[in-house]
């Protein structure tokens, strides 16, 4: 476990940590922004979080979704900086009652524990002044949220984004919901896009777009594929290649065969 790199972005700070450094998506990227925490990190990486955290006061921590790379620290940090996350109703149900995670999960990030948190707000600010607009974006999880800071044009985009060619899907995703919210977002005005995983993405609109139009050219590809009769493992060597070890360190349960399952479902 180790601090892989601290972000600076304008006033915006980001601390990288994780176990690892090889996919896009085995570390995380914990954002502050003045006295507001954009996601908590995972459990696993709680003594790197807790000297971030400790360098300004925390009045603030905004959780996008209940994963445990997401909210895993969110009980720590409500303790140690004496704030209650906010979060969505949904999100806020899960994170109360506590849910089960692969073992592939749980080595990586380790569980997420218990929280209570609020929901949020209508005129919800960071730092009195920057207004924060959720917007409800499902697929990933049904329960994930962007945040939009209209001002700045600027969208914490949660795990909608971390590539804009996708390659892997988790068994439970939804692709027809992951491309109706990107169509959603694709509505607002940003320009910065600041990934959880990726990191800060300038054009992030046009990373965003070029990701549906990559989708939408994949369902196309994979659903002519199966139109003429080839199944589903060949239409994955076709389009995507073979499995990574990725697929198989999860047991499958995040890989390319899911991802061409869902496309056949769009």
């Amino acid at each position: 476990m180790a601090v892989l790199e601290r972000i600076k972005h304008h006033d915006l700070e980001g601390l990288r940590t994780g176990h690892l450094n090889l996919m896009v998506n085995t570390s995380f990227v914990l954002y502050r922004l003045g006295d507001t925490l954009i996601d908590a990190g995972p459990r696993n990486q709680w003594r790197h979080i807790r000297r971030f955290i400790d360098e300004r006061a925390v009045r603030q921590l905004l959780l996008t979704h209940f994963h445990e790379d997401h909210s895993g620290s969110a009980a720590l940090i409500a303790q140690h900086a004496r704030v209650t996350p906010r979060a969505s109703e949904e999100t806020g149900r899960i994170l109360r009652h506590g849910f089960p995670i692969q073992l592939y999960r749980r080595l990586m990030w380790r569980a997420a524990d218990k929280v209570i948190t609020r929901p949020f707000q209508p005129d919800m600010l960071i730092n009195g002044r920057d207004p924060v607009i959720p917007i409800a974006t499902p697929g990933h999880t049904p329960d994930l949220n962007c945040f939009l800071l209209p001002q700045r044009g600027w969208l914490f985009s949660g795990d909608m984004y971390i590539s804009s060619r996708l390659k892997l899907l988790a068994r439970e995703e939804n692709l027809t919901d992951l491309i109706s919210s990107l169509e959603t977002l694709l509505t607002y005005d940003f320009d910065t896009l600041l990934c959880p995983h990726r990191g800060v993405v300038s054009e992030g609109k046009q990373a965003l777009r070029r990701k549906h139009q990559n989708l939408l050219e994949l369902v196309g590809q994979a659903q002519h594929l199966h139109h003429r009769g080839l199944p589903v493992p060949q239409i994955t060597r076709t389009l995507l290649g073979p499995e990574p070890m990725m697929s198989f360190i999860t047991g499958f349960h995040f890989s390319k065969r899911h991802l061409i399952n869902a496309c056949l479902q769009v």
